[in-house]
């Protein structure tokens, strides 16, 4: 308790906002060791994994540098995401629209009609990606270099990529 308010008082120091702290889940094993052909309690290990919005992206760097410096975290990564998801998906619904009339363009273009007009769009779907890992080998040298385990830290590119599936239906003119 006393190193996840450590944690907690950390993070506040840099300006993060305790609504934007979040304990997502707490557990506790016991722990035993093999002692001359039994198994002997030795106490308990707990963790607690903490959910962390960084409002300020410029902070991120210096947060993550003191995060990696305390012994008693083990740092599982950063994902992003917007918080303007819906106006991402607008421009993804816009351009799929656009490469559409494009498309159908092309095809009167072998038509003796010229012109079109949309009856129907349906079937609207998005998709959005997550960041994909970022493999960097000298980051992982250094951290071996510093005694940190670089299998417990995920790096992601800070990108979402959200496309739109549509169905548009033309009258051909």
């Amino acid at each position: 308790m006393d190193k996840s308010t450590a944690l907690i008082d950390q993070l506040t120091a840099f300006g993060i906002k305790k609504e934007d702290i979040m304990t997502t889940s707490v557990d506790l094993q016991k722990s035993y060791e093999w002692t001359n052909n039994s198994q002997v309690f030795v106490g308990y290990r707990s963790s607690t994994s903490v959910h962390v919005k960084m409002r300020d992206i410029n902070k991120l760097d210096e947060v993550y540098t003191q995060l990696l410096d305390n012994q008693n975290l083990e740092l599982s990564g950063l994902s992003y995401t917007h918080s303007q998801m819906d106006s991402l998906k607008n421009e993804a619904y816009l351009d799929a629209l656009k490469k559409a009339g494009v498309r159908a363009d092309k095809l009167i273009t072998e038509l003796p009609e010229k012109n079109k007009e949309i009856l129907r769009i349906s079937n609207v779907q998005f998709t959005s990606s997550s960041p994909q890992p970022l493999m960097m080998a000298n980051a992982e040298k250094r951290m071996e270099s510093t005694g940190y385990d670089a299998g417990s830290i995920a790096i992601s590119k800070g990108m979402i990529e959200v496309n739109a599936t549509i169905y548009v239906e033309y009258s051909i003119k």
